[in-house]
């Protein structure tokens, strides 16, 4: 691996912001470098792809790395422009490889608690995370502003959490000046790339750095949907709940509940029959595991939340904190990922 001058200047830094055209071959010179903090076999590394297929990306990290495979990594195809045959040929030619396809109607939110899951599955390991989000360019093009600039608050907060660090590519020639502006303050470290001088790294304090949660700037419209509702948890703390796969199952069945008191047997059997959906079934004794799951694990993680309190004697769960915000959300992304 050649010398990597960024990555030693932003160790300290948490997201980084890489400006450079996408025609521009050091655009991917610096984005293996800044995945490359160590040596790979030390890391895990988290590729999102918004206009590349993962073929395309795995290419570019065997062509400017040295072909190391990290500790662990995956690909999130969020355009999902790739086959399953092209995604089969990359799980074969790296099997260590994931490849997470995002359905072609996601949005910011579920690109966000995907690589959320990520970040916190990883976070258990004590190699470091680094990601690269390609590209911002693509989200602004795709999405309103103002939910850009939330995924990217979320992800810094859960950045932070798990001591990752995570890059987003910026084409400065697909934007106006203004819009390259506005962005640059929402991360603590911009990258800049001049033909005729190379790279330039600006850095900030993050108790300098303006922030843009639920403030009124250039990146928000003064209007707001009537279709929006505030979201009063964290989403650092939604990404946390809905980490683990059978967890974010129960909570889905207690959104869409329309009892406020349901029963352990009752929201045993709908984790069931969405894991008989997906094919997820382990054996005869699969129901049993799902209760012991239940009460020994998830419903005192919901029950900390303060979104349910769960009643060992009786077996009955009442919903406590599931606002009209965060059942919005949550049954936006079960359906999309629902089989």
């Amino acid at each position: 691996m050649a010398s990597r001058p960024l990555s030693t200047q932003l160790e300290d830094s948490t997201s980084v912001l890489l400006v450079a055209p996408a025609s521009d071959p050091a655009d991917d010179r610096a984005c293996v470098d800044l995945l490359t903090f160590d040596d790979p076999r030390r890391e895990n590394v988290l590729s999102v792809t918004l206009s590349q297929t993962p073929a395309e990306r795995l290419a570019l990290w065997k062509r400017e790395g040295d072909g190391t495979i990290p500790n662990r990594a995956a690909v999130v195809d969020g355009c999902a422009s790739s086959t399953d045959a092209e995604r089969a040929a990359v799980a074969e030619e790296v099997s260590e490889l994931s490849v997470d396809v995002l359905s072609d109607t996601a949005g910011p939110m579920e690109l966000a608690l995907t690589i959320g899951q990520y970040l916190g599955e990883w976070a258990e390991d004590s190699e470091r995370t680094l990601a690269c989000i390609h590209s911002l360019s693509e989200l602004l093009d795709s999405f309103a502003r103002g939910e850009v600039v939330q995924l990217i608050n979320a992800l810094d907060a859960r950045l932070e959490a798990t001591d990752a660090v995570a890059h987003y590519h910026l084409d400065p020639e697909a934007h106006d000046e203004q819009t390259v502006a506005d962005v640059r303050p929402l991360f603590d470290a911009v990258v800049e790339h001049a033909p005729e001088d190379g790279w330039t790294v600006t850095t900030s304090s993050r108790d300098e750095a303006p922030q843009f949660r639920g403030e009124t700037s250039a990146l928000y419209p003064d209007e707001t949907s009537p279709e929006q509702l505030p979201l009063d948890h964290s989403l650092d703390d939604v990404f946390e709940l809905l980490a683990d796969e059978r967890r974010r199952r129960a909570t889905y069945a207690l959104a869409r509940s329309r009892t406020q008191i349901t029963s352990l047997e009752r929201l045993a059997d709908e984790v069931v029959d969405r894991e008989v959906a997906r094919g997820d079934v382990t054996g005869p004794l699969h129901r049993r595991e799902v209760e012991i799951a239940l009460v020994h694990n998830h419903l005192p993680r919901l029950d900390e939340a303060g979104l349910v309190e769960y009643d060992h004697e009786t077996g009955e769960i009442e919903k406590r904190g599931f606002e009209p915000g965060l059942v919005t959300f949550l049954r936006h992304v079960d359906r999309l990922e629902r089989p």
